[in-house]
């Protein structure tokens, strides 16, 4: 047994003992509540590590282990950066991270805040983060036993906005809960400024609608995600819109990012 102590921790990952709980076949798994009454503040890359980090929990353990580990190279080569700063840069969002705390509407007369990340841990002699969750967000993590999302952590990847990030989990929640026929799912304004932490952002609907919706649109349809999506509002000239209908589709090809441009038009009704 000491003899296995004192193997050093890159020649541990060679032999197997794989250190890290990240798979790119895991599922980022999130209560619908978390997803949809959440006020979420973060920038993209703290968000998208955020994402990565719940996809590496194991929902067997976490009520008596809330803590996940990642190697640096595989969170950096998920999250992506157009930052050339390189783990000092990732550090850095990684700080940005734990200091953030979310607001949850639990209902009409209560607020919740509570703390993503308690601690990191940025090991230097296995090239490995250690992330803990506030004990008090796990529940939102790991009760599968109904009205949860989950959706492939890949997914994450190709996002260049917080706002398509987040309007893409918010439309899939609601589909994957609703199944609505038409697809389609209204918001109101006040409820999207807040789920995408634009309440005093924006204060002209135009410039939410500029800044904001479509950009998300954009975003979303250039992920290569499951569906596509295209956007209304019942704002009239002169009328100041007070709901926002996104209608979402299948995507039948990954080279589509038009919403009204379908290659396969029989695989429309497959389920999103």
């Amino acid at each position: 047994m000491e003899v296995l102590k004192k193997i050093p921790p890159y020649i541990k990952l060679l032999l197997g003992d794989k250190m890290s709980d990240f798979d790119i076949k895991n599922k980022v798994v999130q209560s619908n509540d978390l997803i949809q009454l959440t006020q979420w503040s973060l920038n993209i890359i703290p968000l998208k590590i955020f994402k990565t980090f719940v996809s590496c929990i194991d929902i067997k353990k976490a009520l008596n282990n809330n803590s996940v580990e990642i190697s640096k190279k595989e969170l950096f080569d998920l999250v992506g950066s157009n930052s050339s700063g390189g783990y000092d840069y990732l550090k850095r969002q990684l700080r940005e991270l734990q200091k953030t705390s979310v607001k949850i509407y639990e209902d009409s007369k209560k607020e919740v805040y509570i703390s993503l990340i308690n601690k990191i841990v940025w090991n230097k002699e296995t090239d490995t983060i250690i992330c803990k969750f506030d004990e008090d967000l796990i529940p939102y993590l790991i009760d599968l036993k109904q009205r949860f999302l989950q959706y492939n952590v890949f997914n994450i990847r190709n996002f260049k906005t917080k706002y398509g990030l987040i309007v893409y989990e918010y439309l899939l929640s609601r589909e994957r809960q609703e199944r609505n026929s038409n697809h389609s799912y209204s918001i109101s304004v006040e409820d999207f400024r807040r789920l995408t932490d634009t309440v005093t952002k924006f204060p002209k609907f135009k410039d939410l609608n500029r800044c904001v919706i479509k950009k998300s649109v954009e975003d979303i349809n250039n992920a290569k995600v499951e569906f596509l999506v295209d956007v209304v509002n019942n704002g009239q000239r002169g009328v100041t819109a007070s709901h926002i209908e996104f209608c979402i589709r299948k995507r039948t090809s990954i080279l589509e990012d038009n919403f009204d441009s379908v290659t396969r038009p029989d695989w429309l009704d497959k389920k999103i």
